[in-house]
């Protein structure tokens, strides 16, 4: 779901110091946040009929500045990469020691999530085989 915040004209020096902590947050750090749900028409998000307008918001785990790598780039295929090298904005290439140093990042992509996932499926119905 995405979330908003818009200045309020009655309080302007609130809003300001709110916007500039917002602009401070790292992309991938953990907040937690209250607001108030709205009708919207968002294109980019899965929750596309409401949005979050931001009433509070606090930073409950911030990440470092810069990141090893993007989620995104570890969810894009090679052919993808490959593609991009002749661009103006290639897309980096992540090889395996890179991934398996930041593993928490890398089981964020779609396809590995989903094969750790089918493997505890299987290791499930393993166990539960076992204790029947």
């Amino acid at each position: 779901i995405q979330a908003c915040f818009f200045k309020n004209k009655q309080h302007p020096e609130a809003s300001q110091r709110m916007i500039k902590y917002l602009k401070s947050l790292t992309v991938e750090s953990i907040i937690d946040l209250e607001g108030v749900l709205t009708e919207a028409n968002v294109k980019s998000c899965s929750v596309q009929n409401l949005e979050v307008n931001i009433e509070r918001i606090h930073s409950v785990s911030s990440a470092a500045a810069q990141l090893p790598f993007l989620v995104e780039d570890a969810s894009r295929s090679e052919k993808e990469v490959d593609e991009s090298q002749d661009t103006d904005r290639p897309f980096p290439r992540l090889g395996q020691e890179i991934r398996l140093d930041h593993r928490w990042m890398d089981l964020r992509a779609p396809a590995n999530n989903a094969i750790m996932r089918i493997q505890s499926a299987v290791c499930q119905l393993f166990r539960e085989y076992l204790y029947s």
